[in-house]
């Protein structure tokens, strides 16, 4: 079983303050073009999705940068070994620009495009038929920021890693435990 499915979204928007400063304000209209790309398909025990999706943004009056291109993905892979065993995985990748924030001629952000990575997986199983499950967890997420400055105080790399052990108390009432 596939699906595919295409959608597009154009917005046009009125914002009072582009630079989202409290004085020296400035109006622009702005266009965003959207589109999303979806793709999923279930062969088995095994799912596979994934979203695209680009937009462009134009600002009418925004001194300095009239675009804005941001894109946005997430996949996901689900595998069940089992009826009671299941991986999962989950890229999520975004990269978007963000504009100058500059008010009383002070610059509050800079340019602080970024890519934002994050991969995560977990595999859960029963080890206690209808009593008890046990879920392992690892998450890695890197954060990078084009502007120097701004890379070198913000940038990161992050893995974590866990173990929940799911208790079934009473028909309607589980107790869990995180490590």
């Amino acid at each position: 079983q596939n699906a595919v499915d295409i959608s597009n979204v154009l917005r046009v928007e009125f914002d009072d303050n582009v630079f989202a400063t409290s004085s020296d304000k400035t109006e622009s209209f702005k266009v965003t073009e959207q589109i999303e790309l979806l793709f999923d398909t279930e062969q088995g025990p095994t799912y596979l999705g994934f979203v695209y999706s680009p937009s462009f943004v134009y600002y009418e009056n925004r001194p300095s940068d009239d675009f804005d291109f941001n894109h946005l993905l997430d996949a996901s892979l689900i595998h069940k070994f089992s009826p009671t065993s299941v991986f999962q995985i989950k890229e999520t990748f975004r990269r978007s620009e963000e504009p100058e924030l500059i008010e009383d001629g002070v610059q509050f952000r800079k340019n602080n495009d970024f890519n934002y990575n994050s991969l995560n997986a977990n595999y859960r199983t029963e080890v206690v038929p209808d009593k008890m499950d046990i879920q392992l967890d690892a998450r890695y997420v890197l954060l990078r920021y084009d502007e120097g400055d701004v890379s070198d105080a913000s940038d990161y790399d992050q893995l974590t890693g866990g173990l929940t052990v799911i208790r079934q108390l009473s028909p309607n009432t589980n107790g869990s435990a995180e490590f």
